[in-house]
């Protein structure tokens, strides 16, 4: 079933959806079509995106309907799990007691798990919330399988593990929960927020003259968290440090540090101390456009950095082009 976001028709084709917007709301052919179905909020800018959008919908939901008629026993927990992403009711009181839960292991693999999930950016978000909600019925039923054939007595640690296993991604179900679950494990540092600017210009508004608001924020990450991070992967400052000696044992100019301003910052800091370079810099870009920045009506500036003393094979890997902040 498909539904028009405009009014309350709703049609059982795709066909008849798109003559619905023709002849009743009179929409061109590169208008903004709002997805209507459930879970759903994208935008498109053309009725060919969107028809193509709705027919992946059409073959999606097939799969979900054949997968929740062979999980039945399941679906009460299903729905409420899919209602839990919605409602974050005092998240941080099942969070706080992951510092000392022997069952660690389970969240950890639940929190790769979704960072994975989710820096797919070809995936739609109902598709990666689909995802979730199905392997956490697979692991369910994996749980009370192993629970039915163990004659032993169970353990209050064994317990919590069967009671973690009914919802591994409980921790990390909603935003909030995930970043307050690596927040806890000082995997993460949340933004510090500055105003750079704040002033009041002219603008014409419908032909006449007029004063608004303009307004610029900073939203910044340590920097030296950032570092210590970084470098604390494995083998990763050892590796930068022995190529950084290499490539200052070159003769021909081959990297920053065979120039004469990494020597002179060399010499004013002391020898004996290790030294990493960074390059910092910076570039537009603005939503909702594809074609540039040029306007500047939404536009972002993000500030990034990187490490040409890194191992050559991760110098080239956007994996270590790295966020420092962002200029709204």
């Amino acid at each position: 079933m498909y539904f028009c976001f405009v009014c309350e028709y709703r049609t059982e084709t795709v066909k008849k959806l798109i003559s619905h917007f023709n002849s009743e709301h009179k929409l061109k052919n590169f208008a903004v079509y709002k997805c209507a179905q459930k879970n759903c909020l994208q935008h498109f800018s053309s009725k060919w995106s969107f028809a193509k959008h709705l027919n992946r919908h059409e073959k999606y939901a097939n799969d979900d309907n054949l997968s929740l008629n062979n999980v039945k026993s399941n679906s009460e927990s299903f729905n409420n799990t899919d209602r839990s992403s919605y409602n974050c009711t005092k998240p941080e009181s099942h969070i706080c007691k992951t510092d000392n839960n022997p069952n660690d292991k389970i969240i950890g693999s639940a929190v790769i798990f979704s960072c994975e999930l989710y820096s797919k950016n070809y995936l739609s978000s109902s598709i990666q919330k689909n995802v979730s909600n199905i392997c956490k019925i697979l692991v369910a039923n994996i749980k009370d399988t192993l629970k039915n054939e163990i004659d032993i007595p169970l353990t209050n640690k064994l317990r919590e593990v069967f009671k973690l296993c009914s919802d591994p991604l409980q921790y990390v179900n909603t935003e909030y929960k995930f970043f307050k679950y690596i927040q806890s494990k000082n995997l993460f540092h949340s933004f510090s927020e500055h105003t750079i600017n704040n002033e009041i210009v002219p603008r014409i508004r419908l032909g006449n003259p007029t004063l608004a608001e303009t307004n610029s924020k900073a939203y910044i990450t340590p920097l030296r968290f950032q570092f210590k991070k970084n470098f604390e992967l494995k083998s990763l400052l050892r590796k930068t440090l022995n190529n950084t000696q290499f490539l200052q044992n070159q003769t021909q100019y081959s990297n920053f540090v065979n120039g004469s301003i990494f020597k002179s910052k060399e010499q004013k800091i002391g020898k004996g101390k290790l030294i990493i370079p960074y390059f910092l810099y910076s570039d537009d870009f603005e939503t909702n456009n594809p074609l540039g920045s040029h306007t500047t009506k939404d536009s972002i500036r993000g500030c990034y950095y990187s490490f040409p003393t890194i191992p050559q094979y991760l110098l080239s890997s956007l994996e270590f082009i790295l966020l420092s902040n962002l200029v709204i």
